[in-house]
């Protein structure tokens, strides 16, 4: 874990730079924080656990990209990827994600604005209020080509709505975590939970409602099937 905690720094060192001189400042500033508190708690080893102040952080990327990412959670794994899913990105996503790509779980949008420069058509499924507006941003920051459809829902076995269940720990959100899950009981009592009602629809059903009549590419994320 070690080796791979001071890749990912160097990776934020070199690869990542704030939008703005305060953007740059409060990077630098959770780097450090991060690089402190880990031998400590080797439980918050997300680097956006770290971010100082409440306001949303803008990033640039050495790949071209600009991300908003939020305080307090995972978003800055989830945008970058290089340092959260190197492999499933390099290897398998910038490579065969053409055509016409399908986002399941979307989140801030890490894989859409990627597919958005290479793809016909990007298809960005996400259900979480919070995360769907930043993904909007990201979209809007990174994708100019007008070939990205926003969803906000969740999939699901039919057309309802339910509660989706987002993991917070003191002041930390864990929204690539959220899940639908009635039958699990919360045993970790440092754990609560921020509840959001969602519409989930079949994807089938969505991607028909849009006319769509081939995929050829299909990225799902979520947390063992919504619903």
């Amino acid at each position: 874990m070690l080796s791979r905690m001071i890749k990912d720094f160097m990776y934020y060192l070199f690869k990542v730079r704030g939008s703005t001189l305060t953007d740059e400042i409060r990077l630098q500033l959770a780097i450090a924080r991060c690089l402190i508190r880990f031998p400590i708690d080797m439980r918050r080893t997300y680097l956006g656990f770290y971010i100082p102040g409440k306001k949303m952080l803008r990033i640039r990327t050495r790949d071209g990209y600009t991300f908003i990412v939020r305080p307090k959670t995972t978003d800055i794994s989830l945008a970058i990827l290089y340092t959260h899913e190197p492999y499933e990105l390099k290897e398998w996503f910038l490579t065969y994600a053409k055509g016409i790509v399908i986002d399941v779980g979307a989140n801030i949008g890490g894989y859409t604005v990627r597919a958005c420069r290479q793809a016909d058509l990007v298809v960005a499924i996400e259900p979480q209020l919070q995360a769907f507006e930043i993904l909007k941003e990201n979209v809007i920051q990174n994708c100019h080509k007008n070939n990205v459809v926003l969803v906000r829902k969740g999939i699901g076995d039919k057309k309802r709505k339910t509660v989706l269940k987002v993991p917070k720990r003191k002041d930390i959100i864990f929204s690539g975590e959220a899940y639908i899950d009635k039958k699990v009981e919360n045993l970790n009592k440092e754990i609560s939970f921020i509840d959001e009602e969602i519409e989930l629809e079949p994807l089938d059903d969505i991607v028909k409602s849009l006319g769509i009549e081939k995929v050829d590419f299909l990225k799902i994320d979520i947390e063992g099937y919504e619903g």
